[in-house]
């Protein structure tokens, strides 16, 4: 009999059977453990993340930089509705009651309470500041208006007469205070997939701010009656100095316009500590902010 298909048979299954063996127990006779046939991909897999764990603590230190350790200075305007009683009532003894009386059909004389009324009072506002840490900021503000509100009138009483009336305001403050951000201070997100307007309105962040501060306010009234054609005219003028301090809690809203460059809006109540009744106002505020 022909052994030879036989031993080629057999060989055959001896080879394949160390194969067998050779792959289900190679593991057990090396030094790694038997998940090390993976350990290729794993060093791939932390070769891949560790680039990113990286970029992202890059990332997050040049988002540190945006706020932390910067100075800003800011400017704008404040709508402020205060109201100004204390000077009403005494314009209105002094000024309308007498001459309502006196000469008919007197009008009573325009005053900044009516600007006040109209929303159209305004402060100008320049701040100085710098970031304390994500979260928190200080500033000094200082600011003022100087300005008149004039009334002109022509009666006949019993003579043709002309009446000029000046209201004139002169304000000066000095203020300082501290910004608080819960969510952080904003930073501009560069989403090339949004338009602009919409990237500064989502990088937007609230913030509550607590100002003290200091105010010199002067007030003049002058009142010219003159009858035509005659000689010389009638001048009453009178002023008023009005030192006195304040707090003020106040909301608002950051939107960053660029890396530097914000828009701030915010809005709070004056608690002064003497003229209350006068200086007491809701203020609201439209400021420019620039880091350097």
């Amino acid at each position: 009999m022909n052994m030879l298909p036989c031993k080629r048979f057999l060989l055959r299954n001896e080879f394949l059977c160390a194969v067998m063996v050779c792959f289900l127990c190679g593991p057990a006779w090396t030094n790694e453990p038997a998940v090390q046939g993976c350990g290729s991909a794993a060093v791939d897999a932390k070769a891949v993340a560790a680039p990113v764990k990286e970029e992202s603590c890059i990332a997050k230190k040049e988002t540190g930089e945006e706020w932390e350790n910067r100075w800003f200075v800011k400017w704008g305007l404040a709508n402020v509705h205060a109201r100004l009683q204390e000077s009403e009532n005494e314009i209105n003894r002094q000024l309308n009651g007498p001459f309502s009386i006196l000469i008919p059909g007197w009008d009573r004389a325009r005053t900044f309470r009516d600007l006040s009324n109209n929303w159209g009072l305004f402060d100008a506002h320049l701040a100085l500041g710098r970031d304390i840490n994500p979260n928190w900021s200080w500033f000094v503000d200082v600011g003022g208006i100087i300005g008149k509100v004039r009334t002109k009138e022509n009666y006949l009483f019993p003579l043709p007469l002309n009446v000029k009336v000046d209201f004139g305001r002169k304000l000066w403050f000095v203020a300082a205070g501290l910004d608080w951000y819960p969510w952080g201070k904003p930073v501009f997100d560069r989403d090339p997939s949004r338009n602009a307007i919409m990237n500064a309105l989502r990088s937007s962040r609230p913030f509550l701010e607590g100002a003290i501060g200091f105010v010199d306010a002067g007030e003049t009234a002058t009142a010219r009656l003159k009858f035509q054609h005659l000689d010389p005219s009638i001048k009453i003028k009178q002023y008023l100095h009005h030192p006195t301090e304040y707090i003020s809690p106040r909301i608002g809203l950051e939107t960053p316009l660029g890396k530097n460059d914000s828009f701030v809006l915010a809005a709070g109540y004056l608690f002064f500590d003497r003229h209350e009744t006068d200086f007491n106002n809701l203020s609201v505020y439209m400021m420019y902010e620039h880091k350097f």
